[in-house]
């Protein structure tokens, strides 16, 4: 391309004038304005190549940092060098069995100051604390108060559903300070605790009686929340047959006109027939011999008073009598349960021996309901009255 070029702006330098060619052959004339027109061509074409070269490389360069950046490992930088793997614990060789597969990479361990592993999302959790009963027990001044206690603890809960139900823990712990765990195994009953945690606490031993609503805890340094309890009047008195032999492991009870509800307290006749009992004040207290629903005596209504209060014994005429139980065959029905309630007051059970007998010695007089079963045989019922006009056993035949 360069030739025609040339021709053309030679034959336009020989149609100047010879002055004018002779004056720019060396300067700004014909030949010196061909080289320059050259010269330019020439340096256009070689910064086109230079910036072909320079986008190249460029690219090139994108080319590589991209490289760099997409082949770094995780936690690194670019510039920087990763880190350097932490080291597996080893783990425990031990041979692989049939129960026993073969052992995998102990957990990593973890450096000072180095980032401890990730929580692994499908571990078990924690399983949640369980609610603590931290009190002090103190008198009604205030000061400490030392021995054992027996105490009652049941939990509030939100039962609009009716899924859980906490039975009492009953359990005995000394005083004054008191610290114990509440154990919630059950999930329903731990999704009805009630919020705050609460719970209604009853502390008694002879001669001192407390009951409160006193917050849980699941920190084993929370405060210590003080429980008052009081003195109460203690009641002592013992039980007797009726030819004045004493009668052990009668169960005695104060409670007041509340059907259903729990005694304020209880007790039970040792080998000599006595009993002590503590009567709260505040309260009405009514004291049952023998069992909560059918008393063996008429109920006693009690006034709390200062110290102890001594009772007169109580007598309690008591009878015999000999049940046998049958089958329908006329075969001793061996190890019958026999169910007695006095229509009067009073209850029994009893199991037949091997010859269908079982003799009941705690029978008070009045009306009774005797109940019999056995296995693969109905129920069979008898009404007797105490006492019974002869002394033969009285027959219980099962139905077929």
């Amino acid at each position: 391309m360069r030739a025609p070029v040339r021709a053309a702006r030679e034959s336009r330098c020989l149609r100047t004038p010879a002055s004018g060619r002779n004056r720019n052959f060396h300067g700004p004339g014909c030949h010196g304005l061909v080289d320059a027109q050259e010269a330019e061509v020439d340096f256009r074409a070689a910064s086109r190549g230079r910036a072909s070269l320079v986008l190249l490389l460029a690219a090139a360069l994108v080319v590589v940092i991209a490289a760099v950046w997409f082949t770094r490992k995780p936690g690194g930088s670019p510039g920087q060098a990763a880190p350097a793997p932490i080291p597996a614990a080893p783990a425990p060789a031990r041979p692989a069995t049939e129960l026993a597969p073969p052992a995998e990479p102990g957990p990593l361990t973890r450096e000072s100051g180095a980032a401890g592993p990730s929580a692994d999302p499908l571990a078990p959790a924690a399983p949640p604390a369980e609610p603590r009963l931290r009190m002090e027990i103190v008198d009604a001044s205030g000061v400490p108060v030392t021995g054992d206690f027996d105490l009652e603890i049941r939990l509030h809960l939100n039962l609009q559903d009716g899924l859980a139900r906490a039975d009492p823990v009953r359990t005995t712990a000394g005083a004054p300070r008191i610290d114990l765990a509440i154990a919630v195994a059950n999930e329903a009953l731990r999704a009805a605790l009630a919020n705050p945690l609460t719970a209604q606490v009853v502390a008694r031993r002879l001669g001192s009686h407390g009951e409160a609503a006193v917050p849980l805890s699941l920190s084993a340094d929370a405060d210590w929340p003080r429980f008052v309890v009081r003195a109460t009047s203690v009641v002592r008195g013992s039980i007797l047959d009726g030819v004045g032999n004493p009668i052990e492991g009668v169960a005695v009870m104060l409670r007041d006109n509340t059907p259903g509800r729990a005694p304020h307290s209880s007790a039970v006749t040792d080998a000599a027939g006595s009993f002590a009992i503590d009567a709260l004040p505040d309260v009405r207290n009514r004291l049952f011999v023998g069992d909560e629903r059918y008393p063996w005596s008429p109920v006693k209504d009690l006034e709390p008073s200062a110290g102890v209060q001594v009772l007169e014994p109580i007598r309690v005429d008591l009878y015999s009598a000999t049940f046998r139980v049958q089958r329908p065959d006329g075969s001793a029905a061996e190890g019958a349960q026999l169910e007695g309630i006095g229509l009067d007051g009073g209850r029994f059970a009893a199991k037949a021996d091997a010859e269908g007998r079982a003799r009941v010695t705690t029978l008070l007089r009045g009306r009774w309901r005797v109940n019999a079963a056995a296995a693969n045989h109905g129920r069979a019922s008898r009404s007797i009255e105490i006492p019974l006009a002869t002394d033969e056993p009285v027959l219980i035949l099962l139905p077929r």
